[in-house]
């Protein structure tokens, strides 16, 4: 797979190796965790991860910094991003304010170096 290839898979894309981005929906809202794709894994450096493997990152949203951790479960091969909920609380708050908006709200990871990443909130129309 070529690393600048873009990629759409489920409620993610993928423009090239340095960022990835996340429709932001109910689930990821809800259990402030959603599944990543295996075809945005490259993204997150974690292809070669096992069922039980865990990945601590961190995100940086607004110069603060948040936990997250990237996990993939035991019975599955499904790798899951858990964000902190601080982190989702301050999405909800960003999505109250753009509850008018026509288009896609997106979590828009940049990857500053190894398990680190800056986010935005975009709107995708």
């Amino acid at each position: 797979m070529n690393s600048f290839e873009n990629i759409e898979a489920y409620s993610w894309n993928h423009k090239r190796i340095e960022y990835a981005s996340k429709i932001i929906d109910d689930s990821l809202i809800k259990y402030c965790e959603t599944v990543i794709p295996i075809e945005i894994r490259i993204f997150f450096g974690i292809e070669s991860c096992k069922p039980g493997d865990k990945v601590n990152i961190i995100i940086l949203h607004n110069c603060q910094e948040y936990t997250g951790r990237i996990y993939f479960e035991n019975n599955f091969n499904r790798s899951k991003l858990k964000l902190d909920k601080r982190f989702i609380d301050i999405i909800v708050e960003k999505i109250k304010k753009l509850n008018e908006v026509d288009g896609k709200i997106k979590l828009r990871f940049i990857k500053e170096k190894v398990n680190k990443y800056s986010t935005k909130i975009i709107v995708e129309v």
